[in-house]
């Protein structure tokens, strides 16, 4: 695997990075340097696609992937679920856009003008333990 210089950018504390994986394939990955987790789109040949979530190691999680057949469903799961920190929403806007150009130039398609992207989810709270409490009193 190959890292592909002009295709990597940093967008605040995150960096996205192109890798090429050999003959069609890739790696687009996300990487976010203030929690150190990582989200990679893989493709590992037609019409095989695979999502890999890598977590802070400080957060003692396993890592989680996903496969799927269809290139746009691995590329709408990717964006859903990549590391997002307290940061300006055009830098996460900014961010997501890179990726779908290097995703439509890696796949041949055409590029993708004006697309329509979540509102981000904070991804701080998750591994955190949860405390529920009710202004009912104990039950």
């Amino acid at each position: 695997m190959s890292l592909i210089d002009e295709s990597t950018k940093d967008f605040g504390s995150m960096s996205v990075l192109l890798h090429s994986v050999g003959t069609n394939c890739y790696r687009i990955e996300w990487n976010s340097r203030m929690t150190g987790a990582s989200i990679s789109l893989i493709r590992v040949k037609k019409n095989e696609y695979i999502v890999v979530r890598k977590w802070a190691t400080a957060r003692n999680i396993d890592d989680v992937s996903a496969e799927f057949d269809r290139a746009n469903q691995a590329l709408i799961h990717f964006l859903n679920n990549v590391d997002v920190i307290k940061s300006k929403n055009e830098s996460i806007v900014a961010a997501k856009e890179h990726c779908i150009n290097l995703f439509t130039s890696a796949e041949g398609l055409k590029p993708i003008s004006h697309p329509s992207l979540p509102t981000p989810r904070l991804q701080e709270a998750i591994g955190k333990e949860v405390i529920v409490k009710s202004s009912l009193g104990t039950i």
